[in-house]
């Protein structure tokens, strides 16, 4: 898992979508046949998670992940805290959970951005 302390001033506006690129690098071995899944989230100040189903499947190849704002939804691991509406809350944080099924295995993340279609990128 990493966090990722986001500025004070991150703007996440409605009708955003978070744009990255990612992939799997192995650094020994064949890419496992069981997947190399992980999940973004967007922690609140309130400590509420955010994210969107399905995860994701690293593969070896350059992939892209568009996610618009409305499409966050809640992820319970036993605790929430109001409000509960991510439109609701300030985004403190962008966290990555990872879960490779075979070690040792290198995710990597490139050109994450929020970006406003017309408009361009609001934040990097």
């Amino acid at each position: 898992m990493a966090e990722l302390v986001l500025p004070p001033d991150f703007v996440f506006p409605d009708g955003g979508m978070m744009r990255f690129a990612y992939r799997l690098r192995m650094l020994g071995g064949e890419l496992p046949k069981e997947g190399a899944y992980f999940e973004p989230y967007f922690r609140t100040a309130n400590g509420n998670l955010y994210q969107v189903w399905p995860r994701q499947q690293a593969g070896l190849w350059w992939q892209p992940y568009a996610e618009m704002k409305e499409n966050y939804t809640m992820a319970f691991y036993g605790r929430a805290n109001l409000p509960w509406r991510f439109a609701d809350n300030r985004i403190v944080s962008l966290v990555f959970f990872f879960r490779p099924s075979v070690l040792p295995a290198v995710f990597e993340i490139k050109q994450p951005r929020i970006v406003k279609l017309g408009v361009g990128i609001i934040n990097r």
